[in-house]
């Protein structure tokens, strides 16, 4: 695609799987890659930035490329990938293996020695992004990526078992209304069960792992700084539980930025702020950089 003097070139990939044992054999992992041209200098004081996008429940590519673009223009690559809504919504454990694959794909395509950012929409990106945050500080096999910091635009939210129902209804709109009740009973149900089987095993002294995001968020052990995008408006999540997490996070001496567009709704701010959000996405990485 040719945007002015910029030519990003969009990869559709399939990667195949790892010898990983846990992962199923012609699995595949859904992203897209777009390069900025070689005539485009980078306006962010470092070459060869990388910005990793993970995209909100029910959006889909055409939705995240139009952020992925601005990063392009200014010399950014970009790796947009969405996590499935049956992932999000019924599959967790399938989480830390997408993470895994996302991280081995950095490494396969040489990008582990380029400055890394992430840019994370809603709770969608936020579940994937908490589990590549933990392999990333954990797992050695990683502790070569250079990450400099991330973005995070409308999240998280506290744990809702009616909110999350309310999305799944949403984003299965053009479904039959038969299975639309259906899906969101069988969420409801997964979703009880889960919680039953952790009070249970917990009461018998096994260790459970929280699902709970806005806890997982406030004490991610990354130490990168992050760039909070809310508004008081979000009809989604509450800005009171943004504001928590980010007072949370400075009192742990991570360096943290927000910025509360106000009037906006969820995964809105780009649309009716593009210049001024854009303005704080490049600010953030260029200071990091």
């Amino acid at each position: 695609r040719v945007h002015g003097t910029v030519l990003a070139v969009k990869i559709e990939c399939r990667v195949p799987v790892r010898d990983m044992t846990m992962e199923k054999e012609n699995d595949e992992l859904d992203y897209h890659v777009s390069f900025p041209s070689s005539e485009v200098s980078s306006s962010l004081g470092e070459h060869n930035i990388v910005v990793i996008l993970l995209g909100w429940t029910g959006c889909i590519d055409k939705h995240l490329a139009k952020y992925s673009d601005f990063y392009v223009r200014n010399g950014c690559t970009t790796i947009r990938y969405i996590t499935p809504p049956n992932d999000v919504f019924f599959n967790v454990d399938n989480l830390p293996i997408t993470a895994y694959k996302l991280l081995h794909t950095i490494k396969d395509m040489c990008m582990d020695d380029q400055p890394i950012f992430f840019h994370i929409f809603s709770n969608g990106g936020c579940v994937l992004y908490r589990e590549l945050s933990e392999i990333i500080v954990r797992d050695s096999e990683f502790s070569s990526l250079d990450i400099r910091g991330s973005i995070l635009d409308s999240c998280p939210s506290e744990h809702s078992l009616l909110l999350g129902a309310t999305v799944l209804w949403m984003i299965s709109r053009d479904v039959p209304v038969i299975r639309r009740i259906i899906l969101t009973l069988h969420f409801l149900w997964s979703a009880m069960f889960r919680g039953l089987s952790r009070s249970i095993f917990g009461m018998l002294g096994y260790s459970q792992r929280s699902d709970d995001l806005v806890h997982l968020l406030s004490n991610d052990v990354s130490p990168w700084p992050q760039l909070f995008l809310y508004s008081r408006d979000d009809s989604v999540i509450s800005y009171k539980t943004v504001e928590r997490v980010v007072s949370h996070r400075q009192t742990l001496g991570i360096d943290v930025q927000s910025h509360n567009f106000k009037d906006t709704d969820h995964v809105k701010h780009f649309i009716k702020y593009k210049h001024l959000y854009i303005e704080k996405c490049l600010s953030f990485v260029s200071e990091c950089s």
